[in-house]
């Protein structure tokens, strides 16, 4: 008997197959792995920009300085005088949130300001200055979409000065 030493052709060409099976299903992880990390980004950079100043609406609405200082309150815009005296007004443009005429939050697909009276019952149209408001706190809902990914954000906030 022959001492064999070495691999035969057929099982390099089988080797090589595998190895290149083994090669094409890692790389489909690698791929998966990194669209994930994409859409998960993405997501991030909405929260972030969105978040900053969707707190800061609704800190300046909570602060609204007293009865007669709201001045426009319909579903999309909102006016009023905070507790320092500042005029400060949202409102819906163009797919923008602005905050007195400056971008506040851009790629907004949906946006709506809900009034509420003390007992929790909606209002449909509140009233405004010159007369006493009968808000007594403010909803908001925003929509934003960036790059096929959208965030929704929902929250209440209970005016501070209008007890």
């Amino acid at each position: 008997m022959k001492n064999k030493k070495g691999f035969t052709l057929v099982e390099y060409i089988l080797v090589i197959a595998l190895s290149g099976i083994l090669v094409l299903a890692l790389a489909q992880v690698v791929i998966i792995t990194i669209r994930s990390f994409d859409i998960v980004l993405a997501g991030s950079n909405i929260i972030g920009q969105t978040d900053t100043q969707y707190q800061r609406m609704m800190r300046e609405i909570r602060q609204i300085r007293d009865r007669t200082s709201l001045f426009t309150a319909s579903s999309d815009d909102i006016s009023f005088a905070d507790i320092n005296g500042n005029n400060i007004e949202y409102r819906l443009s163009a797919g923008k949130i602005l905050r007195n005429s400056a971008i506040a939050i851009d790629d907004v697909t949906a946006f709506s300001i809900q009034y509420f009276d003390k007992d929790g019952n909606l209002i449909a149209a509140p009233a405004v200055y010159p007369q006493n408001t009968n808000a007594r706190s403010v909803g908001v809902t925003l929509t934003v979409t960036k790059s096929s990914q959208s965030l929704t954000t929902r929250s209440g906030v209970r005016l501070r000065n209008l007890r």
